[in-house]
């Protein structure tokens, strides 16, 4: 780890969250995230776009998964071998990362399944959890709403769009559609 970063670090064993502006470094799950970076405890740092999208979801909810008791499964599905653009990989990480935040805090869910996959010229990322669900209508009310409204803000700065299915008592599911913008096409457009 970086210098800077290890004297962020509280001792093994402990647990605790220490508020870095957006990073938040919890013993409990071993990483440090910051943006959209990570940090493990074996002092290797990674980030989202050095991992691949695909890698980065599949530590994140088997940790989350291990933090919260709640099972996950995650199916990432891709036709192409081409990674997407930086800022694409991010702003998904992103939007799953406080997807299950919600889950976490609010949902009393028991199981939450994740995919992620090529859909025609979109990549799609469904995430849904069987918990108790929320009234649509009033969510804008509860906690101000910032977490969803960032979701939706994070789709559509890559000309994507973001659906939620909920009621009460039925569980939520949020659909993320964004066009599949790869490494590679976007480079050979510059």
């Amino acid at each position: 780890m970086g210098n800077w970063l290890s004297t962020l670090v509280p001792e093994p064993g402990a647990r605790r969250r220490l508020g870095l502006g957006t990073g938040i470094y919890n013993i409990g799950t071993g990483m440090f995230m910051t943006s959209s970076v990570l940090y493990f405890t074996e002092g290797l740092g990674l980030s989202v776009t050095e991992v691949g999208l695909e890698k980065a979801i599949e530590t994140y909810v088997e940790q989350w998964s291990a933090q919260f008791g709640i099972p996950v499964e995650a199916k990432t599905i891709k036709r192409s071998r081409d990674r997407l653009t930086a800022p694409a990989e991010t702003n998904l990480y992103r939007i799953l990362q406080e997807a299950l935040n919600n889950t976490a805090k609010h949902a009393r869910a028991t199981k939450v399944e994740v995919l992620l996959e090529n859909r025609g010229e979109d990549v799609v990322m469904i995430i849904e959890d069987n918990g108790i669900g929320f009234d649509l209508q009033k969510s804008s009310t509860v906690d101000g709403g910032l977490g969803l409204v960032g979701m939706g803000e994070r789709a559509a700065q890559l000309q994507g769009s973001m659906e939620i299915e909920s009621e009460p008592g039925a569980g939520t599911t949020i659909h993320v559609r964004v066009p599949a913008v790869f490494e590679n096409k976007a480079q050979a457009q510059h």
